[in-house]
């Protein structure tokens, strides 16, 4: 299984489309090898979203993405989970301990039902309307 997750200064970037590189880890039998980074050198999220999956990537944690990066994404394989803050090296004890990095590393202001009805496609309610 091959993880890629992409950084920024040691954590998950908090924007896909902006991302310069990714931390890859692949997993055989429960057991992890070494981190290593790959450069993300391609200028649009759909583009980067192409090269991971030519990759051999089975699973993307990344922080905001877009709808249509995610779609190419799942339709050539990749797990996505989006939305994700925090450290590399946290992200990655979760994912091996074989839990997923949400909610608990939801990038802030995503842990409400707000950002899930993001995650799952929807537009969400827009802004609270004052009361007369």
């Amino acid at each position: 299984m091959q993880i890629a997750i992409t950084t920024w200064a040691g954590r998950v970037s908090p924007l896909f489309d902006s991302a310069r590189s990714a931390t890859l880890l692949s997993v055989n039998a429960g057991l992890a090898g070494q981190p290593r980074e790959l450069p993300l050198t391609e200028t649009s999220a759909l583009h980067k979203a192409r090269s991971l999956a030519e990759q051999g990537i089975d699973i993307l944690v990344c922080g905001a993405i877009s709808r249509q990066a995610v779609a190419l994404l799942t339709s050539q394989g990749v797990l996505v989970y989006p939305w994700v803050g925090g450290t590399v090296d946290r992200v990655l004890q979760t994912l091996l301990r074989g839990e997923s990095p949400q909610p608990s590393l939801a990038l802030p202001g995503c842990g409400g039902r707000r950002c899930q009805r993001r995650r799952r496609g929807g537009r969400g309610r827009g802004p609270k309307q004052e009361e007369n």
